[in-house]
């Protein structure tokens, strides 16, 4: 019941708060595609209904 709870308050939150407001972004994160395994990618996500705003392909240190 509390997974329903939570989608529910994210829904809310999502067509509510942000349609009205617009989302607020919030810092760049590292995307992973398993636990301690990077895709590559990095993006801002929103800081009330953390929704992906945008993505961008992280250049890796070791290939400059």
């Amino acid at each position: 019941m509390q997974i329903f709870t939570d989608e529910f308050r994210n829904f809310i939150k999502k067509t509510v708060i942000c349609s009205w407001r617009g989302h607020k972004k919030g810092n760049w994160a590292e995307v992973y595609w398993a636990v301690a395994h990077s895709s590559g990618y990095q993006s801002k996500f929103c800081k009330v209904c953390n929704k992906e705003l945008e993505t961008t392909r992280k250049e890796h240190p070791w290939l400059n």
